[in-house]
């Protein structure tokens, strides 16, 4: 199969609904959008940048139709110039949706989903939130990377990187809170700005954050352990990848996941204050 460019990249914040936009955005029939194995790590990771787009692009679409649109998503890349500049030079007119989240929700979120990825070993989030992740983790890239729950609410700084490297015309932001208001809304403002006709999408997508059955089970999926280490020298990656799906299907509960304490949240609201306040003035994003 020959290789195509991507013509949509949704990046944002990790825990901001940039699945759900990818499933949605993907309903409209001129969309191929990537498949939902993983991130689109082409641009940030190293290793996989050495191998070439086009076994990535192979890896993620089953097909290639020139006259549609593409769309993928990766929500690292917002973080990393490096790997903003990778993703310029592909397709320096791609369109960039990035979805963000108010970052208390969002940090909040973002414990349990790696608690329930068995990578989070804390019980309870006040415990470490405001500890150094380095420190917590060392020598551990993944987790220094995913379990930043503060640093990664700092949109400011990422969207100052972000309209240094693109032109605000390649850029379009949602707000996740008026993305789960309105899904379909925010839908027809993507279509509009990527030059597509508006699509009603069918909305009973949800990726919602739930608390593990077992720690212990999610411990076993977990990158971080030796035993999936075992297993993926020795398993296929599309077995490997299906094993994993199911464990965590099996590990999934309704049980919700306890509110955040009301004196936790004042106390990180002052902490993003601030930034959340260059945020509403320079891009309209209010987490106010």
């Amino acid at each position: 199969m020959e290789k195509k460019k991507l013509d949509v990249m949704i990046i944002g914040s990790q825990k901001a609904g940039t699945s759900s936009l990818l499933v949605l955005g993907a309903q409209h029939p001129e969309v191929i959008g990537q498949d939902l194995s993983g991130e689109f790590t082409y641009f940030l990771k190293d290793e996989e940048y050495k191998n070439g787009y086009e076994a990535n692009f192979k890896k993620h679409f089953d097909r290639l139709e020139t006259d549609k649109t593409y769309l993928a998503k990766n929500v690292g890349i917002l973080e990393s110039a490096k790997a903003l500049k990778r993703l310029k030079e592909h397709n320096q007119d791609i369109k960039i949706v990035a979805m963000l989240r108010n970052p208390v929700d969002r940090a909040y979120s973002a414990f349990w989903y790696m608690k329930s990825r068995g990578a989070e070993p804390a019980k309870r989030f006040k415990d470490i939130v405001y500890l150094d992740v380095k420190n917590r983790f060392p020598n551990d890239e993944f987790r220094q990377r995913n379990c930043d729950y503060i640093g990664k609410g700092f949109y400011y700084k990422w969207l100052n990187q972000l309209h240094d490297i693109f032109p605000k015309e390649q850029i379009l932001l949602i707000n996740f809170d008026e993305f789960k208001q309105n899904p379909q809304r925010q839908l027809d403002r993507m279509f509009e700005f990527i030059g597509l006709d508006g699509f009603e999408i069918n909305n009973n997508v949800a990726n919602k954050t739930y608390m593990p059955k077992s720690e212990a089970l999610a411990k076993v999926y977990s990158r971080q352990t030796w035993y999936r280490s075992l297993v993926g020298k020795i398993v296929p990656l599309e077995m490997k990848t299906k094993i994993r799906k199911a464990l965590v299907r099996l590990n999934k509960t309704e049980k919700k996941i306890p509110p955040l304490e009301e004196s936790l949240r004042n106390d990180l609201k002052l902490k993003f204050k601030e930034d959340n306040q260059k945020l509403a003035e320079k891009y309209g994003i209010d987490f106010s």
